[in-house]
Order: C-alpha cells, then sequence, then structure tokens
C-alpha cells in the first residue's frame, strides 16, 4: 500500500464530508478548505479537482460548489482481510461478494500483512464503505478505535463485536454459540468435557469459552481446558497432534471434546483416528464454524449468509444517513448436527448396534 500525500489525504477527508452532505449542498471554498484544514492552496486545489472529476462536485462561476450525488456510479465497497491462508476468510469473501454485487455494490476484496495494523492504514483506500474482516486482535486498542472512527470511509468491522458507540460491526453471538455447545453434550448425556484451544486467544475464542464453561458449569459438567499456547499467524497442527497422543494415551477423562474452530476440530479427527481412537464411539467431537464444512462434524454455523446479508444491509443505510438499521448486530448461531457425538443416553445395544 503506498503512503498517501497530503492532498490524497485530504481528498479522502472531503469525500467523506460530502457522504454526510444532502445533494446541491454548498461547499466551502478552496480559502475555507485552506483555513479549517490548515493546508496550502497547493494541497487543497488537487483534492477538490479530483471531487470534480469524481463527479462529487458540481461547479458554477461566480455561486461556487455544490455537491452532486447525482451519478450512476455504484458505490464501492471494499473487504479487508489479512493474509493469513484460511478457507474461512475465502468462503466469507465469496458469500459477501455475492450479496454485495446482487444489491448493488462494486465489491473488491484486498490482502493485508495479519502482522500489520490495518486500523492505521484506513486513509490509503479509497472506498465508499470499508469492510474489515479477521483481525488478528479483535481486543481493539483505544488508538485503533479512534481510526475506525475517524475513517474516511465508513467501516463495518466483519465477526468481530466491540462494544463502542462509533463502532459498526456484524458478528454471530459466540458467547451464545459456545453456551449452545455445552447444552447440546448436555442432553446428548455428557458430563465430562474438553475445551481444546487451538487457536489464539482473541476476544472472539475467549467468548465461545466463557460460554461453553459457564454452560457446562450450570449443567454439573467438568471442563478440561487443553490450551495450545499459539499466537496469531501460528499453527496449532504439532500441539493438536501432541494432545491426541496424549488422550488416546488415556491421560484425559472426557468423554466429548470441543476444539475452538473446525480445522483444529478436523486435524484431532485425523490424529486421533491414527491413533486408533474411534470417532464418535471412542470420543465425541464437536466445534464452531462450518467453512470449511465437514459431512461428519456436529458445529456451530459459521453465519457466512447472516454476515454477508446483515453488512449489506447495514452498508446501504449507513451511506443513505438512515437510521432504521441497528449499527452493532450479534446475531444467533444454529447447530449442524451431523455424525461427531455420541448419544450416551441411548442403551449401549442401540448406540453400537
Amino acid at each position: 500500500m503506498m503512503t498517501p500525500n497530503k492532498s490524497d489525504r485530504l481528498y479522502l477527508q472531503l469525500r467523506r464530508r460530502i457522504a454526510a452532505m444532502r445533494d446541491g449542498e454548498a461547499f466551502p471554498t478552496v480559502r475555507q478548505l485552506m483555513a479549517e484544514y490548515g493546508v496550502s492552496q497547493s494541497t487543497v486545489t488537487p483534492a477538490i479537482n479530483l471531487l470534480k472529476e469524481k463527479g462529487l462536485l458540481e461547479a458554477y462561476v461566480g455561486r461556487g460548489s455544490f455537491v452532486c450525488k447525482q451519478t450512476d456510479e455504484k458505490p464501492c465497497m471494499l473487504l479487508l482481510q489479512n493474509n493469513w491462508p484460511s478457507r474461512n476468510f475465502i468462503a466469507l469473501a465469496e458469500t459477501l461478494q455475492k450479496y454485495a454485487e446482487a444489491s448493488g455494490f462494486r465489491f473488491i476484496r484486498e490482502l493485508y500483512d495479519y502482522r500489520d495494523d490495518i486500523t492505521q492504514s484506513l486513509n490509503s483506500f479509497d472506498a465508499d464503505i470499508i469492510v474489515i474482516d479477521g483481525i488478528a486482535n479483535d481486543l481493539l486498542q483505544p488508538e485503533q478505535v479512534m481510526a475506525i472512527s475517524n475513517s474516511p470511509a465508513p467501516v463495518i468491522l466483519s465477526r468481530n463485536s466491540v462494544s463502542v458507540s462509533r463502532i459498526n460491526y456484524v458478528c454471530g453471538d459466540n458467547t451464545a454459540a459456545g453456551m449452545n455447545v455445552a447444552n447440546y453434550l448436555y442432553r446428548m448425556g455428557h458430563r465430562k468435557l474438553g475445551l481444546l484451544f487451538n487457536e489464539p486467544h482473541i476476544y472472539t475464542g475467549e467468548c465461545f469459552a466463557r460460554g461453553f464453561k459457564s454452560c457446562a458449569a450450570s449443567n454439573g459438567c467438568s471442563v478440561e481446558v487443553l490450551d495450545c499456547a499459539i499466537r496469531p499467524g501460528e499453527r496449532s497442527v504439532q500441539r493438536i497432534a501432541e494432545f491426541m497422543a496424549e488422550i488416546a494415551a488415556g491421560k484425559y477423562d472426557f468423554t466429548a471434546l470441543f476444539p475452538i474452530s473446525c480445522e483444529g476440530a478436523a486435524i484431532a479427527r485425523d490424529r486421533l483416528l491414527e491413533h486408533g481412537v474411534r470417532i464418535p464411539e471412542d470420543l465425541s467431537i464437536i466445534s464452531a464454524g462450518t467453512s470449511p464444512k465437514f459431512d461428519w462434524l456436529t458445529a456451530i454455523d459459521s453465519g457466512m449468509e447472516e454476515t454477508s446479508e446483515y453488512v449489506v444491509k447495514m452498508a446501504h443505510d449507513i451511506l443513505s444517513h438512515g437510521s432504521k438499521f441497528r449499527r452493532q448486530i450479534e446475531f444467533p448461531q444454529k447447530l449442524v448436527e451431523e455424525h461427531s457425538v455420541l448419544n450416551l443416553n441411548r442403551e449401549p445395544a442401540e448406540r453400537y448396534g
């Protein structure tokens, strides 16, 4: 990403300003903008000219410049995702593109280095609305909140929840999802549960775990926590393999295991099968996320369709300066039942055929 010059930065600020103005409203003069933003005429003039080229301003001799929103150009939705390889990111991008384009947006996806703080580069992008999906550290710092709040283009966080009044977000209710997992296992007769932290301890994963442990405790179930102790950008494959070897050796006493992600669940299953542990006869596995979808795995649905639909509706409401659509959404996620959890309430003869 190229660092914008002063005129480019001013253009982005003025574009956001125009987005909040009415069609035909008088726009400040060059001298007024120079005084307001503390910049020179050589900075203001190129920014104003670019706004005119984009059809956002119309100038009349002797009258000044006026906001012009009578354009057939589709609004641009920019999706920013970090470049950590994940089929989950690709699935969200494909689903959001489908919803965005069907709703009249021009859709662009850009990747950034997962080690970078993308919130500090929002001034670099020219879009009508920015969607950020997959922030590595989703417990935002004050400077990140400020950067998002002051972005030239409105920002929507996808699959991250930040309870700050000026932050727009769409996210599944992960705490409730964790509770749903624990309650399902309880109803299936499981009382000794395992929780596998195979993802970094970011806020969304912590919500899954908090809801899971809370519901398990209220139902009188025990929870053994296995923590891969990885950081953003690291892979947990080796640590999962070590835990599965310990499970196969009888180190832990639980009948069902909840890996935080479905990819971690797939790795766990493969390693357990290598050790002769049958799924679900010897150990049940349940997870969160259905992208990628495994036809054997009972899991909380990823909510790709719901996320994309809410993001697009929120984007339209923001750009039209509406107030009918909520700007902070946590939606319920359903559990998709497959064949990875054994029902311990059944008679042994029925369970094993």
